[in-house]
């Protein structure tokens, strides 16, 4: 039989884990060097230890600095970090999942159910970094309250407030989650005495508004469109979120809706779990009636990190047919394999098959003809309005010091843009530098235009091409 099986461990968990990670890294660094959506930007702000300490220095960027430290900048690292971080989640995942279920077999399907989450299953691929230590946090911390549940020891509370004190340094959805959590052990406390229950709920609800209100909400409002826009706009991007799981699991599961659910359940870490995630939606829901719902789906990820447990084991007290299950993990082992395909596809076939190709511009060449330029060679700063630009050129050329769009013009510092900036723009960002309008139009009209053919597995080199346009700062105006 298929749940008697006993292969169902940690460690075949973390095997599958490190494969899943390894051929994807793998993957990745054959098909490009180049960073990903959102890793340019760390990569700048990482250059250094005081680049780091002046950008505020997030868990993930310490991260980054410590990598580079060891590895040197590049693509690399932020594979380790990706699929590093997305494997010790899942594992917090793995752990939490076999406490409340009592069984390893469905602990295992948790974890597979992340597979059937677009945002996790191929966005997260190429971008959307910033959320991974977030999610850590979240499964880190709910775990630790498990087993605090299990064994009130010195070491376990140690433990959950170390992952409180974490997740405070990974942003504004960890303090989401942890309001949430707050609620659920409140919920699980005191049932019962439901008007006590229902003022701290309202304070709960509250203080995540005023909280949103000085930062992540402001200037996002959406004027005019109605009490009711925002959280209908709200709820449809958690369902978007976690598409196609969810009408997958209706279609495979729901013909077990008729043998009714179990009613025998762990009653605190399963009470504190549905509480938690009902808590986490009433919160973005009355959030969005007041505020609108300028968040995206990938947002969301921290916060419903947890949901697939939930999920996972409302479809366990189901009691659903071997059948089922087998349909369940075949489909999540052939959605997992059409997504790494489909990547291979992307990164090495480009276009059409990609939109933008992020990953095909060859910035390592565009790096080598710079640095082969003896005028440009007498740069000391590079600076791009262009962070993906600067973010990759610094990953194969880290002498250099990059700057920031926003930090001043130092001496002998070479200006590079992508052409697709016109030079009435270009012209502003220089007059904005405190550069004389007249200089400006000089230092465009003189820069070098860089024309850097693309490579391909079977078509012709050059069958497309990237053009920017550089030119060396000398003087400090």
């Amino acid at each position: 039989m298929l749940l008697k099986n006993n292969l169902y461990s940690l460690k075949g968990v973390l095997a599958l884990l490190f494969f899943y990670g390894f051929s994807h890294s793998v993957l990745r660094l054959l098909a490009s060097g180049n960073l990903g959506e959102n890793d340019p930007l760390s990569a700048l702000r990482t250059q250094s230890f005081n680049h780091l300490w002046v950008s505020g220095g997030a868990p993930f960027d310490f991260a980054v600095f410590f990598l580079s430290e060891i590895f040197g900048p590049g693509a690399f690292i932020f594979q380790i970090l990706r699929y590093g971080l997305l494997g010790l989640s899942l594992i917090f995942v793995f752990l939490s999942a076999r406490h409340l279920t009592k069984s390893s077999f469905w602990a295992l399907l948790s974890v597979e159910a992340y597979a059937l989450i677009y945002q996790i299953s191929w966005r997260f691929h190429e971008g959307f970094t910033y959320p991974l230590i977030a999610m850590l946090a979240v499964s880190a911390l709910f775990y630790s309250f498990l087993r605090i549940e299990r064994e009130r020891s010195f070491f376990n509370i140690v433990l959950a407030l170390f992952f409180c004190v974490f997740g405070a340094l990974t942003g504004i959805w960890f303090f989401a989650f942890l309001l949430s959590l707050v609620f659920g052990l409140l919920f699980v406390s005191l049932k019962g005495k439901r008007t006590l229950l229902i003022i701290i709920s309202f304070g709960l609800i509250l203080g995540f508004w005023l909280l949103f209100q000085a930062s992540f909400f402001e200037n996002n409002n959406v004027e005019g469109q109605g009490v009711f826009y925002g959280a209908s706009k709200a709820g449809l991007k958690i369902l978007a979120y976690f598409s196609p799981l969810l009408p997958i699991l209706f279609v495979i599961f729901g013909i077990s809706l008729k043998n009714g659910i179990e009613k025998k359940v762990h009653q605190y870490s399963s009470w504190l779990l549905y509480s938690s995630l009902g808590a986490a939606f009433g919160m973005i829901c009355i959030s969005a009636f007041l505020k609108d719902a300028p968040f995206s789906e990938h947002a969301l990820m921290p916060l419903f990190f947890l949901t697939p447990l939930w999920l996972m084991d409302l479809i366990r007290r189901l009691r659903p047919k071997e059948w089922q299950i087998k349909c369940f993990v075949g489909l999540c082992l052939v959605l997992m394999m059409v997504a790494f395909l489909g990547r291979a596809a992307n990164l090495f076939v480009l276009d059409p098959v990609c939109k933008r190709c992020y990953f095909g511009i060859p910035y390592k060449v565009l790096a080598e003809e710079i640095k082969s330029d003896l005028h440009f060679q007498r740069a000391d700063n590079v600076i791009s309005p262009s962070t993906r630009l600067t973010g990759n050129l610094y990953a194969f050329w880290p002498q250099k010091s990059f700057l920031l769009p926003h930090e001043p013009l130092a001496e002998a510092t070479l200006f590079i843009w992508p052409e697709t900036f016109s030079n009435a723009e270009i012209t502003a960002w220089f007059s904005g530098k405190n550069i004389p309008h007249e200089q400006a139009v000089k230092l465009v009209n003189i820069a070098r235009p860089i024309k850097i053919d693309w490579s391909h597995l079977w078509r012709k080199t050059g069958y497309r091409q990237s053009v920017w346009k550089a030119v060396l700062i000398e003087a400090n105006y």
